[in-house]
């Protein structure tokens, strides 16, 4: 009788914990989706005056979007991901 008992205790504590499931988990998952959604939001684009590769990033923050710009080496772009502009 003692071990159910013990028995039933260990497993109401371990389910009231979350069998091991931590904030750590979570909050890693968190990062995770994060910078997937950030990620995905990269384009790619060739200026075709200097032959110069961008990667661009456009969000919004409340009212008023913002954009950073880098120089990316073009041969590390996947031709399915890089946007060439045409200027007139």
């Amino acid at each position: 009788m003692k071990k159910i008992s013990m028995m039933i205790c260990v497993t109401l504590v371990a389910m009231v914990l979350g069998f091991g499931t931590s904030s750590a988990t979570t909050e890693e998952d968190t990062i995770i989706k994060e910078v997937t959604n950030t990620v995905a939001r990269i384009q790619y684009t060739k200026d075709p005056r200097t032959g110069l590769c961008f990667a661009i990033y456009q969000t919004w923050v409340g009212f008023a979007k913002i954009a950073s710009l880098s120089t990316v080496p073009c041969e590390a772009i996947p031709s399915n991901l890089l946007i060439t502009v045409k200027l007139p």
